[in-house]
């Protein structure tokens, strides 16, 4: 799993709490909540139509950015999951065969994308592919266990990143609401100040 921290608490103050839950960074891998302008004219009262706008907006962005990221690494957990588990399975078969003591078994192995090559096997061990260019040879039982471990940790990953998918939804439809009512509120401020000005003529 990818580590990510988003956002520091020094950036999370520049912000205001008026605009995020600063208490809610240790969550969410440092995503803060967006806060719900329960009183709109308070917040524009307090901080002008122009400065909410931006500070919403540029929060806006980094929720997309950071949405963008857990997207990547769902895409990749949910194709690195099927490997892993095509990968026990073939544990479990060649192991199978070793116990019920075939010395030898035939199998596809897949060369690329829906192109496959028939193989006699005789294995005692199995490589497993490690990353950076590194692959180590174990015994069947130490693979499955690995493999195992390797599934149960990505598979808690993906648990995770839809968590914090689903949360960052949360956070651009508040983001969006949010400026929407800004907006509108500007716009309601804007009529009241040209009626009397309409009437005066």
């Amino acid at each position: 799993g990818e580590a990510l921290v988003a956002m520091s608490s020094a950036d999370a103050n520049a912000i205001g709490e008026d605009f995020v839950v600063l208490s809610s960074l240790e969550k969410h891998h440092g995503i803060p909540e967006a806060v719900f302008f329960t009183d709109v004219a308070s917040a524009v009262a307090k901080h002008g139509v122009q400065t909410c706008l931006e500070k919403l907006n540029g929060l806006y962005s980094k929720y997309k950015f950071w949405e963008s990221k857990f997207v990547r690494s769902r895409t990749a957990l949910l194709q690195k999951i099927p490997e892993i588990r095509r990968a026990i399975d073939a544990v479990v078969v060649l192991e199978s065969k070793q116990a019920a003591g075939s010395s030898s078994c035939e199998l596809n192995f897949e060369l690329a994308d829906q192109l496959f090559a028939r193989a006699k096997v005789e294995a005692k061990n199995v490589c497993i592919w490690l990353g950076a260019n590194v692959m180590v040879e174990y015994p069947f039982g130490e693979a499955k266990g690995l493999l195992q471990k390797n599934l149960t940790t990505a598979e808690k990953s993906l648990a995770d990143i839809e968590r914090d998918l689903a949360f960052l939804r949360d956070q651009v439809n508040v983001c969006e609401v949010n400026m929407t009512r800004v907006y509108n509120h500007d716009i309601v401020l804007r009529r009241k100040a040209s009626k009397p000005a309409a009437s005066a003529k």
